[in-house]
C-alpha cells in the first residue's frame, strides 16, 4: 500500500509528516467561536498555525503537499463526554465560501492556494450516529441542498442555517492556473 503526505508542519528547517496516506485531514473549530460564527477560511488558518508538541521544535506550519489537487476536510464537530456517556455536538454555524485559501508546502516553502468547495456534506442531529445527512454542492450560479431520494434543490434560506451548523465535510479541489 503506497501512502501519500497529506499533511505536513515545517520547523525550523525540519519536516516531519504528521499525517499520511489518503486520507482526511482533520480540522478543529478555532478556540474563541463559540456562540459566534466562523468561517473555513478562519479554521484553516487555525489549523495551519497549531503549536506542535514536539520539544525544541518552534514555528509550526500545518500544510497540504504540494501536489495534491484534492483535499478531504473534516471539522471535527462531536466531542465525547465520559463523564456523561454520550457525545456533545458543537453547532458553531461555519460559513462557506465557494473558494479558499489553503497552505501548500513546496519547494521548500509555504504558499497560500486557491481550492474551489466542490461539496460539503451536512449532518442534521445531534449525535453522530442520529439524525439526517445532506449535501451541499455551493457553485457560482446557485447552491444547491440534497434530500433523500429526490433531485439537488436550490438551496432556500431556510436550509442554510442547517448547512452553516451542520457542515462537517469539505471536499476541494485545487484551482487550475489562469
Amino acid at each position: 500500500v503506497r501512502t501519500t503526505p497529506l499533511s505536513q508542519w515545517l520547523s525550523a528547517g525540519a519536516i516531519e509528516i504528521v499525517e499520511l496516506g489518503a486520507g482526511v485531514i482533520y480540522l478543529d473549530l478555532p478556540p474563541g467561536v463559540e456562540g459566534g460564527s466562523s468561517t473555513l477560511q478562519h479554521v484553516l488558518q487555525a489549523w495551519h498555525e497549531q503549536p506542535c508538541n514536539r520539544p525544541g521544535l518552534q514555528e509550526p506550519a500545518h500544510c497540504v503537499q504540494g501536489d495534491e489537487t484534492h483535499v478531504a476536510l473534516a471539522l471535527k464537530r462531536f466531542t465525547w463526554m465520559a463523564s456523561e456517556q454520550t457525545f456533545q455536538k458543537d453547532d458553531t454555524p461555519v460559513i462557506i465560501p465557494e473558494r479558499c485559501m489553503l497552505p501548500i508546502w513546496e519547494l521548500g516553502q509555504v504558499t497560500w492556494v486557491p481550492f474551489d468547495v466542490r461539496a460539503v456534506v451536512v449532518h442534521i442531529g445531534v449525535t453522530p450516529v442520529s439524525g439526517h445527512y445532506r449535501t451541499y454542492l455551493p457553485g457560482p450560479a446557485e447552491a444547491l441542498f440534497t434530500e433523500d431520494g429526490q433531485r439537488a434543490k436550490r438551496v432556500q434560506r431556510r436550509d442554510v442555517h442547517n448547512v452553516q451548523t451542520g457542515c462537517y465535510l469539505f471536499l476541494l479541489t485545487k484551482c487550475r492556473p489562469g
